[in-house]
């Protein structure tokens, strides 16, 4: 079957690259062929892995790629539009893209590896010495370079971020090492730093905070430091 279907293909393929296309028509272009529009798509579906959308399209439009018009008046550079019928896929699509080998990096981190194994490094002073010339190589644009030159505004964001641990296993953080010590001197064997759960046990015993969610508390609310609480505050609720 494989076979087949690739022969139907092979055959446009052929027609399309040796003749003259530009005022013929679709039927006209399978005829020429010596398939039929049914062949056609029984061989794509046969080789075609995943669901795809086929746009109507004239021959002559062959070398176009599909397009929004009110999408190229606003963009005015080259466009190739594509309808997602699979969300994993483009999931990775986009994760490829972003994160796309760049052939100057990997010449760096080869280099690195070479000195690291010439320098009869050990597994962690390898790692150590790959990971530095990582951090210190990076291939920018000249767009991003003049930006950073410059100290033009580079991204801005209209939604902030918050992680909220939940799970037994939570990550804790500990205290600095200088707090530990002190804790120690005075007998008190407490290294880690309050987490957001142990602020939300902590929230105060009054009506506003009776019905709140950890959600909602983790979403709504923040601890102030001592610099960041108002000289006229209206209320405050001290959480430890």
């Amino acid at each position: 079957m494989k076979d087949y279907a690739q022969s139907v293909l092979h055959k446009l393929w052929t027609i399309i690259n040796t003749d003259h296309l530009p005022n013929i028509t679709t039927q006209q272009l399978f005829t020429a062929a010596g398939i039929t529009q049914k062949e056609f798509e029984e061989a794509s579906n046969i080789l075609t892995k995943r669901s795809s959308v086929t746009m109507k399209r004239t021959p002559s439009d062959l070398w176009t790629n599909q397009y929004n018009p009110d999408l190229l008046r606003c963009w005015n550079a080259n466009m190739d539009l594509q309808f997602i019928t699979d969300a994993y896929s483009c999931v990775m699509y986009i994760i490829s893209y972003i994160s796309k080998a760049e052939r100057e990096m990997g010449v760096v981190l080869e280099n690195a590896s070479k000195e690291a194994a010439e320098g009869n490094c050990d597994a962690q002073q390898a790692m150590k010495h790959i990971g530095g010339a990582y951090f210190r190589q990076r291939e920018v644009s000249a767009q991003e370079a003049v930006y950073r030159v410059c100290g033009l505004h580079l991204k801005e964001s209209s939604r902030k971020v918050q992680f909220v641990p939940v799970g037994d296993n939570q990550i804790k953080m500990s205290l600095p090492l200088n707090v530990i010590k002190l804790k120690a001197s005075q007998l008190d064997d407490n290294i880690w730093m309050p987490s957001l759960y142990d602020r939300y046990k902590a929230r105060p015993d009054e009506v506003l905070f009776e019905n709140v969610c950890y959600a909602s508390f983790s979403s709504e609310y923040r601890v102030l430091s001592s610099s960041q609480i108002p000289k006229n505050p209206e209320k405050f609720w001290p959480i430890s």
